[in-house]
């Protein structure tokens, strides 16, 4: 198989990126990463053998994913992740998560979605916003 007849099944391709980060070559996987753009893939690059902060433009492909997004954040810079903020913000789990274990405190831009959801607007409540919630209810 050529590389023309490769690059016609995204899901060889993908596969092929899988493999290539697995064995950690990092100039092939640099290579793919621009071509494939998945955010999960890349997210694996930047954890499996970059183990660092990655290339602005990895950066913005990682950006696309709530799930990459925070686990990006989390795992790699270990602090915020303005590029993914927005995407994160589209998910009540992933903004409430990013509250809680990245920002360590009140995130508004996440606040509006958290709000959509009854379980992430209690543990942000209670674990963001420390609000004792049995005291709430003592007083309705």
């Amino acid at each position: 198989m050529n590389i023309g007849d490769l690059l016609k099944d995204p899901k060889k391709v993908k596969d092929l990126l899988w493999k290539v980060i697995a064995k950690k070559d990092k100039k092939l996987a640099e290579t793919l990463i621009p071509i494939i753009r998945d955010p999960h893939l890349t997210y694996a690059y930047a954890s499996m053998v970059e183990k660092s902060k990655v290339k602005d433009e990895f950066e913005d492909i990682i950006a696309q994913s709530e799930d990459a997004a925070y686990r990006y954040a989390i795992n790699i810079l270990k602090g915020p992740f303005p590029k993914g903020e927005d995407t994160i913000a589209k998910d009540s789990n992933y903004a409430y998560l990013y509250a809680k274990n990245v920002i360590k405190g009140p995130w508004s831009k996440g606040e509006d979605i958290i709000a959509t959801d009854f379980w992430s607007s209690i543990r942000y409540a209670q674990d963001v916003l420390k609000i004792d919630l049995k005291k709430v209810k003592e007083l309705l």
